[in-house]
């Protein structure tokens, strides 16, 4: 089944109220075609994966097991940080991620350190974290990362040249004569990494007296990432705001949402709030956005809000 915790009201998710049973939690970032899902279906888990392709998912939609396997469509070290208690995933495989070889682009990777410290913070102790790949410097970079972290320590390491799940990229390799690269690490030391998220979500709104200000569109870079806005549209007294919203961290992971803000009347003025149909994540920045548009469309003049303007404002034009 396809989840939407961006609905939810408190995180880290409850796996147990999500499953119909209640079985260790293993995780999978990056399914594809949805093939290995099918295999971690076999054993007696709850089988939860990550994935960033609409295509992707639309196509493992149509494969799993949806008693037994949850898919979110979301990136999976933001999600597996976010949605899950610490020592409460049982296994992680990442199977055939983007390399990233550029020099410039190395903290997109998935074995920096930071990330290691996210996966080892919601393993449980002595869990596996495996990962495949047909790339001989990535697999040999994750095994010295992930020793060098004090974190995880080798198990295994194989070398193949033939299928055996039937992943998409692993059959696109295969066929190409490349070789597969097996790594399998053991979490070998704790440590703890809390959520970027507040634990109970806060709805942001803003009451103000007006909309005589102006609201400027172009990109605005704040103590949390980055926000887009565009023009208004409206309707009557109704403005419906679009804006792109991304929240930046310490993992080099960016949280990308397209949000949707809306401007009504209110018995005491106007209300700028979420789209109702806005479903996404109330990160620190999408309630930026919201002080944003009440600050500029009422001059200033704000009568009640309950969130806090960012400490960072940097404003580029259109």
């Amino acid at each position: 089944m396809l989840i939407k915790p961006q609905s939810m009201m408190s995180f880290p998710l409850n796996w147990d109220s999500v499953f119909p049973k209640s079985n260790p939690l293993v995780v999978e970032i990056g399914f594809g075609n949805g093939k290995f899902l099918k295999t971690l279906e076999t054993t007696n888990a709850n089988v939860v994966g990550f994935e960033v392709s609409l295509l992707s998912v639309e196509k493992a939609m149509k494969v799993i097991d949806h008693t037994k396997t949850v898919l979110l469509f979301m990136d999976g070290v933001w999600g597996l940080r976010e949605l899950f208690s610490e020592r409460s995933v049982n296994a992680l495989y990442i199977n055939f991620p983007l390399p990233w070889p550029h020099k410039k682009h190395a903290s997109r990777r998935l074995f920096t350190l930071p990330k290691l410290q996210v996966y080892a913070s919601r393993l449980v102790d002595n869990a596996v974290l495996q990962l495949q790949t047909d790339m001989k410097e990535y697999a040999q970079e994750a095994i010295r990362n992930s020793e060098e972290s004090g974190l995880f320590s080798l198990v295994d390491y194989t070398v193949r040249n033939e299928v055996q799940v039937g992943t998409k990229y692993e059959q696109k390799w295969v066929s190409l004569g490349k070789k597969i690269y097996k790594v399998v690490l053991r979490k070998k030391r704790h440590v703890s990494v809390t959520n970027y998220f507040d634990k109970e979500v806060i709805m942001p709104h803003a009451i103000v007296h007006d909309t005589h200000g102006t609201l400027k569109a172009g990109t605005y870079r704040t103590t949390f990432g980055t926000i887009k806005l565009w023009e208004a549209f409206s309707n009557n007294q109704v403005m419906l705001i679009p804006a792109i919203v991304s929240d930046d961290d310490f993992i080099g992971v960016s949280l990308q949402q397209r949000v949707y803000a809306s401007v009504s009347p209110h018995r005491e003025g106007f209300i700028i709030k979420l789209d109702n149909h806005a479903d996404v994540f109330k990160t620190e920045n999408v309630k930026s956005l919201i002080w944003l548009i009440a600050n500029q469309i009422s001059n200033g003049n704000i009568k009640r809000i309950n969130v806090q303007p960012p400490s960072k404002l940097e404003y580029e034009p259109a």
